[in-house]
């Protein structure tokens, strides 16, 4: 198992008022930032907004089992121009095995006095092919299973957005770091030049050290110029993450080193086949294409339903004289309306479980594709912490070099070539040092992004099978 060993709380969703105060502040913390941005971004309201249309989704499949109250009438007009009409109303209710209950009663004398009131109960069961909760239940599995959907889209888009957010909060701090060390690698810059200029004037050096010089002093004013463009468009990029509409900043505090303890690549893909929301959909997939499958072959049964009824009117019911002795009458009858060619219900079966072959194969790709992903994460964050002790003695030596060119080339005992070359070594080895950091972090909640655990999602949401 991989156990975090900074505590993340990026999981809990805190309302706006929690990102407003850290608004308010003169700095924001990273687990701040994500707090803020788990609350505010526009993007992850939109899958909080699909959850909530699920549910209605849900409710609407649930009404049709609920009692249906629909009031019946209508105006006749005769070509003697005799007027007669009826009203009345509907009672009906469906259950979930197919059957359905309905009790109406209707009354012909909405123009006068005299009319026939009728009272009519029904009972109907589907025999075979729509008969039993298999079928009858199928809209309201769909609308549960969609609700599923929507949460573990939801649950993923949190996911993504921590590893986003991260993301941007370390290359606001990196370009931060790299604008203040351009700054001072200005600075270096013009002292430089000042020294050759006046060392070229008593003819301890050459035309040649100062060009060289003038030309990284230009290299370098265009380096922090695209530095600060860069920082700009950063800052940017995680204010929108972090819904905030003015689009400014406060001031981020430097994260600590985000480690993870982890163990062999083994246990950390069984930990991500337990918790990733992409393999449980793809059960889900499987699942709805068994049931899918099961309903297509029930659909190669007959279509014969059983209805019994009893009606009561105060007049007559029938149109046949001797007939009319009794107000009641009981029917019982059986109704289909099956194809007798099959060859459509043969062919959707066939279909079926060609679909459910493929939700299979799906399931399958799916556990390779989380195995590659959770390896290549997990060596990622391996090569990342090992090469900062690296990156830090390189940055130490550059550093060192630097100040003994320059202070050689002061005395008059290396030439500007040194002094110039030592200072692109110290850039590139400063910027690998920044950068070694900000991915050293960066990896960690990837990894935990691969393994489905760097928010914390209900069980009921997670794969329920190895």
């Amino acid at each position: 198992m991989m156990r975090v060993r900074i505590a993340l709380s990026c999981y809990l969703i805190v309302m706006a008022a929690p990102g407003q105060q850290a608004m308010a502040g003169e700095t924001i913390t990273l687990e701040e930032t994500i707090n803020t941005a788990l609350s505010n971004n526009p993007n992850l309201k939109q899958f909080r907004l699909q959850t909530t249309s699920a549910n209605y989704s849900v409710g609407i499949a649930l009404s049709e089992f609920q009692v249906s109250v629909r009031p019946e009438g209508g105006v006749f007009v005769e070509k003697a121009g005799d007027t007669s009409g009826f009203y009345g109303l509907r009672l009906s209710k469906k259950t979930r095995y197919g059957s359905e209950v309905s009790v109406a009663g209707t009354s012909d004398s909405l123009f006068g006095t005299d009319g026939r009131e009728r009272f009519r109960i029904e009972f109907s069961q589907p025999l075979f092919r729509n008969a039993g909760t298999l079928v009858n239940e199928e809209n309201i599995v769909r609308a549960r299973q969609s609700q599923l959907t929507a949460l573990r889209a939801l649950e993923l888009g949190r996911s993504r957005l921590v590893v986003s957010v991260v993301e941007a909060y370390e290359q606001v701090l990196r370009l931060e770091q790299q604008l203040a060390a351009d700054r001072q690698a200005l600075q270096r810059a013009a002292s430089l030049y000042k020294l050759t200029l006046a060392k070229e004037r008593l003819g301890r050096t050459t035309r040649i050290d100062s060009l060289r010089v003038q030309l990284q002093q230009g290299e370098t004013i265009s380096r922090t110029s695209y530095t600060e463009e860069q920082l700009a468009s950063a800052k940017r990029v995680l204010a929108e993450l972090m819904g905030i509409k003015n689009g400014t900043l406060p001031d981020l505090q430097p994260s600590s080193l985000f480690e993870v303890e982890v163990g062999s690549v083994e246990a950390a893909t069984r930990l991500a086949i337990a918790n990733r929301m992409e393999y449980a959909q793809a059960q889900q997939q499987y699942q709805d294409a068994v049931r899918a499958t099961r309903i297509a072959k029930r659909y190669k049964q007959p279509n014969l339903k059983l209805v019994a009824a009893y009606e009561h009117a105060n007049g007559d019911l029938f149109f046949d004289d001797d007939l009319n002795g009794s107000r009641n009458a009981w029917t019982v009858s059986l109704v289909s309306d099956t194809d007798l060619n099959q060859n459509r219900e043969k062919l959707q079966y066939r279909e079926s479980l060609v679909q459910q072959d493929q939700a299979l194969e799906t399931i399958r790709a799916q556990h390779l594709s989380i195995g590659r992903e959770v390896e290549q994460a997990l060596l990622a964050y391996q090569r990342a912490h090992n090469e900062l002790s690296i990156l830090e003695g390189n940055f130490q030596h550059a550093e060192a070099r630097l100040k003994l060119a320059r202070r050689l080339f002061r005395v008059g005992r290396t030439d500007g070539f040194s002094v110039t070359d030592a200072e692109q070594a110290y850039f590139t080895a400063q910027t690998s040092w920044l950068n070694g950091q900000s991915d050293a972090s960066i990896s960690g909640y990837r990894l935990l992004h691969a393994t489905g655990t760097l928010v914390e999602s209900p069980d009921y949401l997670k794969p329920e099978f190895q």
